[in-house]
């Protein structure tokens, strides 16, 4: 008797554990909304024109990260970094022949003002010589200064000039100086940029080794072994995979409850256990829901879209439907 009044009471607990449960899923039940998981396809292209190399996948076909999926070669790209490269190389050297020529220039000035210096003071030294003479064999009774005064000006005349060539000399290697800095810092912007625009280049060259960035699998291979194809022209196209996105679908008021920038939790319809936080990101337009869920193919049923984001890192798969709460 007490074995049955024991099982009686186990029963009813379990019944009453069932209905709890029940009406919990129907409470959590009621306050998600349905979507599906959703990852944009990738589309692989080159900057330049190119001539494919070598592909190493084919549709269908799964990758990892860090794979290769095809390279490319580019004549055009060779031209222009060779072109680029030559120009470099080329300013360089008109730089260095510049800072000799502006050398050789201050020598020269700096040559000339000697020579002029030296003529001035051979000139000045006579000038001293025969004003010296003429003061000795002048007596002192007859000593006449207005005689003598002309020589004296002229003779501070020279003096000044020296002075002046001296001058003149100091501005002219200013001059040169200053325009050297000019074109040197000309120069120097010049291949600065072109060096960047080299680092560009070698970036692109470097990028025509196609390396999967993810893992996923190929949709489409459009290109062929020896083809060439035209700048940012389609060359192989794959799904991640795993999906980056989930679509939710709102059905009536409930629209009024989600807030942009606010945190959901998704997880998987059919797989309950796999989990991911989400962010609304955007509100989209009132569509019929996709056909997995839609629950009667006669009727189209209709929500309004709304734009969840999730962390690449997840176990989703693309097109699977999830629950959001």
């Amino acid at each position: 008797m007490l074995k049955n009044h024991f099982g009686y009471y186990i029963l009813t607990l379990l019944v009453f554990l069932g209905l709890l449960y029940t009406s919990r899923l129907v409470m959590v039940r009621g306050s998600t909304i349905t979507g599906v998981t959703d990852a944009k396809k990738y589309k692989i292209t080159a900057r330049h024109t190119v001539k494919v190399r070598k592909i190493f996948v084919s549709p269908g076909q799964a990758f990892h990260p860090g794979d290769t999926l095809i390279t490319l070669v580019s004549p055009d790209l060779e031209k222009d970094i060779a072109n680029v490269e030559s120009r470099i190389e080329k300013l360089k050297a008109e730089r260095k022949e510049k800072a000799k020529s502006v050398s050789a220039k201050i020598d020269y000035i700096g040559a000339q003002l000697k020579t002029q210096k030296r003529e001035m003071s051979m000139k000045i030294d006579q000038e001293e010589s025969e004003l010296a003479l003429n003061q000795q064999i002048t007596s002192a009774q007859t000593f006449d200064s207005s005689l003598v005064q002309p020589r004296i000006i002229h003779l501070q005349g020279l003096k000044e000039q020296v002075d002046l060539i001296a001058n003149e000399a100091r501005i002219k290697i200013r001059d040169v100086r200053q325009q050297n800095e000019s074109d040197q810092a000309l120069m120097t912007n010049q291949i600065a940029l072109l060096t960047r625009e080299l680092g560009q280049l070698m970036i692109d060259r470097s990028e025509l080794v196609k390396i999967a960035p993810q893992a996923g699998v190929v949709e489409q291979v459009t290109a062929k072994v020896g083809e060439s194809f035209q700048k940012f022209t389609g060359l192989l196209t794959y799904n991640p995979e795993h999906p980056v996105s989930v679509i939710g679908y709102i059905v009536g008021k409930r629209a009024e409850k989600l807030s942009l920038n606010e945190k959901v939790e998704v997880w998987s319809y059919n797989h309950p256990d796999v989990r991911q936080q989400g962010e609304i990101i955007g509100f989209g337009a009132v569509v019929a829901l996709p056909e997995i869920l839609q629950k009667s193919t006669a009727v189209k049923a209709f929500g309004k879209e709304v734009f969840i984001s999730i962390t690449v890192k997840n176990d989703f798969f693309v097109g699977e439907k999830v629950l959001i709460r």
